[in-house]
């Protein structure tokens, strides 16, 4: 009971009573209680209200932060960051319902698409009751090497053959940062560092050696 109130009016919801209960706070008691008057209504009268039901669908990354890319898929660019905690409310799916559309928290007033079957999302919500939007194709991206070197991109432990191991020596790549390192010399030095997008055609033409070649 709230200091300073000297009673209050409750409901006592008990499926054996009358009988022995237990009466308690959720609240740290802050006076004295007393109980004297208890009327019995009994609990088949009390009608339940059912809790309001929304039809959202709610994306939150709940493991991890997410890329939020211009198309529905790893192939299209990174427009934003879905950070970990945010969450975002659905205004369209892609026609098979693995990717949603959402308003980018850090900027509301841009959009951009997000994965509904990350491991680093929950999702709440039927997905299949939003409106199927269309994209068009992404444009890809490559990388080549030039070197006489095979060449390991990270992330993903890409390895690009040498200049002599055509077409081997290009690789299709998704949008994203990436580091080039050549794992013939000790150390694995890096040798470029590639911030790739829809559409780039990326040539690597140093070597660990410092050894500059030109593509054919």
């Amino acid at each position: 009971m709230p200091k300073g109130r000297s009673r209050f009016i409750g409901i006592v919801i008990h499926d054996s009573f009358p009988g022995n209960f237990i009466l308690s706070s959720f609240e740290y008691a802050q006076g004295g209680l007393s109980v004297d008057n208890i009327s019995y209504i009994p609990i088949e009268n009390i009608t339940a209200t059912p809790a309001p039901v929304s039809d959202d669908v709610i994306i939150r990354a709940s493991s991890g932060s997410i890329n939020i890319r211009r198309g529905p898929g790893a192939d299209y660019d990174p427009v934003g960051a879905f950070l970990n905690g945010q969450s975002a409310t659905a205004i369209a799916r892609n026609k098979n319902g693995t990717w949603l559309y959402i308003s980018i928290p850090d900027t509301p007033d841009q959009f951009g698409w997000v994965s509904a079957i990350t491991k680093l999302a929950r999702v709440t919500g039927n997905i299949n009751l939003l409106p199927v939007m269309a994209v068009e194709p992404s444009e890809p991206a490559y990388i080549r090497n030039c070197t006489s070197a095979p060449m390991l991109l990270k992330p993903g432990n890409i390895r690009i053959d040498n200049r002599l191991s055509s077409p081997g020596n290009v690789v299709l790549v998704f949008p994203g940062d990436y580091e080039v390192y050549d794992t013939t010399v000790p150390g694995s030095p890096s040798v470029k560092t590639i911030l790739l997008r829809e559409g780039d055609a990326v040539d690597i033409h140093v070597d660990g050696l410092k050894r500059t070649y030109s593509c054919q």
